[in-house]
């Protein structure tokens, strides 16, 4: 379940530079692969400040054909083939992830297959979530989120000061 009692297959946070996945139980093998490949490579697109340049207009379904291709090309994912994934998409040119000690992504999907993007501040408990839609791109989104988010948390540390 997701904060607000939605039914939710997976989750994947990303904080400073940690990817932490959660996965519903009862996934067939492949399902199970195909959304480790999936996750690991939209969460390292949203954590990244610059993500490769050939991720930067995936939508859902770009992520999940890429999961899969991932899946056929290398089998079940393991640390080594998401790794090979992550190479493959050219993240290796690039810092794994932002360094943003503030500033947790999560990063939800839902059982009916949407997709939620929640950006989480801990020590002011600010979080801001968006509904993802599907056919745009999941790094344009996170984007613009993350601009009126930033705004949000710069006024609440003003008010706080």
């Amino acid at each position: 379940m997701d904060a607000i009692g939605r039914e939710a297959v997976a989750q994947t946070r990303a904080i400073a530079r940690e990817l932490r996945l959660l996965i519903r139980a009862g996934l067939s093998e492949e399902e199970l692969s195909i959304t480790l490949y999936h996750e690991i490579l939209e969460a390292a697109s949203v954590a990244i400040a610059n993500p490769p340049a050939g991720v930067m207009d995936f939508n859902e379904a770009d992520f999940e054909q890429a999961a899969r291709d991932a899946h056929e090309r290398w089998g079940n994912a393991s640390p080594a083939s998401l790794n090979l994934l992550c190479n493959f998409m050219d993240f290796e040119e690039n810092e794994l992830m932002v360094d943003r000690d503030k500033i947790q992504f999560d990063l939800i999907k839902l059982a009916n297959g949407g997709r939620i993007l929640r950006l989480t501040e801990p020590r002011s408990g600010l979080a801001l979530e968006k509904k993802l839609a599907p056919a745009d791109a999941v790094v344009r989104q996170k984007e613009k989120l993350l601009r009126a988010f930033e705004a949000a948390l710069a006024r609440v540390e003003l008010a706080a000061a």
